[in-house]
């Protein structure tokens, strides 16, 4: 029997790992099925965008409702996807997102789909996540309930998109500089997040950036998410040709597909701060130092040139 809830997969030129991702889609044969695929940048890109386009479709071999979005102009990572998903959420009320370098486990549409059905008339709860960033926290529950929003392949539903400003007009220093520290366990975490969204609010908008837009869409909304106790996705996109992860860095895909058949439900939704805290000092905040002495590396060696050339 073919999957009743809709699925947007997004792609640019990435064929390996898109096709990787796509054959999970197959699996499962969606009876909705939306593909983006942003426009070209260059005639060097365009060879692989318009092959990746031709075998995709060539690839969907099950009868589906499919609605296409294949771009003319490059709109970037930013404004492709978060439109991308405003066109889906036109078409239908939930459904699950997955872009070319996020491989799901089977377990993950089953989740997905459960979580969307059980919560689809709290308004509370407006993203379901299918990736754990730290696997090694201990979970009460099959699933618990945070302030982050991880988008590794992820769940949601049109009434929490309506929620998203891409220019994240309502945005007041100081007002949202409360709200963080409200929000976030340590002063550490409610900093970052405060700079990095104030940050990208000041400069007007990087084009390859979405996400941390949803996330303040969601923090500003009293909204919260659904992580699970697995990490239900795979990143495989840690190469030359991604966007945001060129370097290596990578969660175990440990799951068996039992899991999402018998789910233990938290017995009531409450915040797990503790859980937001893990998350950003293993993955946000670790990735942040890296940079930083990637850059002080890189600085080191620029001098270093000068100096012995």
């Amino acid at each position: 029997m073919n999957f009743d809830i809709p699925i947007l997969f997004i792609v640019y030129k990435r064929i390996d790992v898109s096709l990787k991702v796509f054959n999970e889609i197959r699996n499962v044969k969606p009876k909705e099925l939306f593909i983006c695929s942003d426009g070209y940048k260059s005639n060097q890109d365009m060879d692989k965008v318009l092959y990746l386009r031709k075998v995709l479709l060539k690839k969907i071999d099950w009868n589906c409702k499919l609605k296409l979005l294949f771009r003319e102009q490059n709109l970037g990572c930013g404004l492709n996807v978060s439109s991308a998903i405003s066109w889906f959420f036109e078409h239908v009320e939930q459904g699950i997102i997955l872009e070319d370098d996020c491989l799901p486990s089977e377990s993950f549409f089953d989740f997905s789909k459960k979580m969307l059905e059980l919560y689809k008339d709290n308004h509370n709860i407006s993203h379901i996540s299918g990736s754990n960033l730290n696997v090694n926290y201990h979970f009460k529950d099959d699933y618990s309930f945070s302030n982050y929003i991880l988008v590794w392949g992820w769940a949601t539903w049109r009434r929490s998109w309506e929620d998203f400003d891409y220019h994240m007009s309502s945005f007041k220093k100081s007002s949202f500089r409360k709200l963080c520290k409200i929000k976030f366990l340590n002063s550490k975490e409610a900093n970052f997040w405060f700079k990095t969204i104030m940050n990208l609010k000041i400069t007007k908008g990087d084009n390859n950036v979405w996400a941390i837009r949803w996330l303040y869409s969601s923090l500003i909304n009293d909204k919260i998410s659904i992580i699970p106790k697995y990490n239900l996705i795979e990143n495989i996109g840690f190469d030359k040709e991604a966007t945001h992860t060129k370097s290596s860095w990578k969660v175990p895909l440990n799951i068996n597909n039992e899991y999402s058949k018998k789910i233990q439900h938290p017995k009531k939704i409450e915040l797990d701060l503790k859980l937001g805290e893990s998350i950003f000092m293993d993955f946000f905040f670790e990735s942040f130092i890296i940079k930083i002495k990637r850059k002080i590396k890189n600085v080191i060696k620029y001098f270093i040139k000068k100096i012995y050339k």
